[in-house]
């Protein structure tokens, strides 16, 4: 058994040992890697959050990279790290690599910006635990466990601008969230790399959707309903490609030019004679995330976005992170 425990404690030193240590580049920035669980006492492994929130806090640099590929782990321990990454002066930029599961998806949205890789996730669920002891244990250990949901709940609402009860619900059902998905429901600001021109495209290509879906509601045209149907297609298809570089490519360009299709229809039908937007021109719609029209605005007006709650809109062609003060 002491033989047993001896490379037990080997073995996690050897592996705490492996993780890169932040280095300071020429440019002014570093990077700091959690790639392993979460741990109060990292001695059988793992990665502390005493020995984390040291080497972040002996950094003194403009920008941070933070690299995540964590199952994730104690909830405190956790805690504590975001409470180092929100207080440090530096701007932390999370780069979701691989996953970041339960207590690390927390330690992501910390960060000033959250990016994630094209095959990236963050999944989410409800605090769980071991526990043992009469009635009265396990009651008190149920009511901690709620108030840990309701703090993680909060937490998750502030940075994605979802509701609290949609968080809830996914929290409940132990929520997977591929890298769009993440994006979309505000856990990430971007997908990184091909996935960012991607994303830039089939955004792109929804607002066009949602315009035209619109301008239908008020003719009918067969060219514009011909060119959707084809775009609606390209939209479902999205959803089931691989997120190989060149599939990317070739998705971006294909979105890109259904887009500037329904465009082109919109401009020879004059949306701004049937009412799409005023002729003042300051009008302009407002859509979200998944194509639906919600009102058009004048944006020049102070209380233009006033009965929207937090999240993130379609204004226009450009996509805003709108916060009610």
């Amino acid at each position: 058994m002491d033989r047993l425990l001896k490379l037990l404690r080997d073995n996690a030193r050897n592996r705490v040992a492996d993780i890169p240590k932040a280095q300071v580049e020429a440019s002014g920035e570093t990077t700091l890697y959690l790639y392993d669980v979460i741990v109060s006492d990292d001695y059988w492994g793992g990665i502390s959050a005493e020995k984390f929130v040291k080497e972040l806090n002996a950094l003194d640099v403009p920008t941070i990279h933070l690299r995540i590929n964590s199952p994730g782990g104690e909830v405190f321990a956790a805690r504590a790290i975001e409470a180092a990454i929100r207080n440090h002066p530096a701007r932390i930029v999370a780069h979701v690599d691989g996953y970041a599961a339960s207590a690390a998806s927390f330690v992501a949205v910390a960060c000033d910006e959250v990016e994630i890789a094209p095959g990236g996730f963050f999944m989410i669920h409800k605090a769980w635990t071991f526990t043992a002891g009469n009635a009265d244990d396990l009651l008190h250990t149920a009511e901690m466990l709620e108030k840990l949901d309701a703090s993680l709940v909060d937490t998750y609402a502030k940075k994605s601008g979802c509701t609290p009860e949609d968080i809830a619900g996914w929290m409940k059902a132990e929520t997977w969230f591929s890298a769009r998905e993440s994006v979309e429901r505000g856990f990430a600001d971007r997908v990184a790399e091909a996935g960012q021109q991607y994303d830039a495209a089939a955004l792109l290509l929804s607002d066009s959707i949602a315009m035209a879906k619109d301008l239908l509601q008020e003719v009918t045209d067969a060219e514009l309903q011909d060119v959707l149907s084809q775009a609606e297609k390209a939209w479902k298809a999205a959803d089931k490609l691989s997120t190989e570089a060149t599939t990317y490519a070739l998705l971006q360009e294909n979105l890109k030019m259904l887009s500037d299709e329904i465009k082109r229809v919109l401009k020879e039908l004059d949306p701004d004679s049937i009412g799409m937007v005023k002729a003042d021109g300051r009008k302009v719609p407002v859509y979200n995330l998944q194509g639906r029209l919600l009102k058009h605005v004048d944006l020049q007006a102070e209380d233009a976005f006033h009965e929207l709650p937090d999240g993130i809109y379609i204004v226009g062609n450009k996509k805003m992170h709108i916060k009610q003060k």
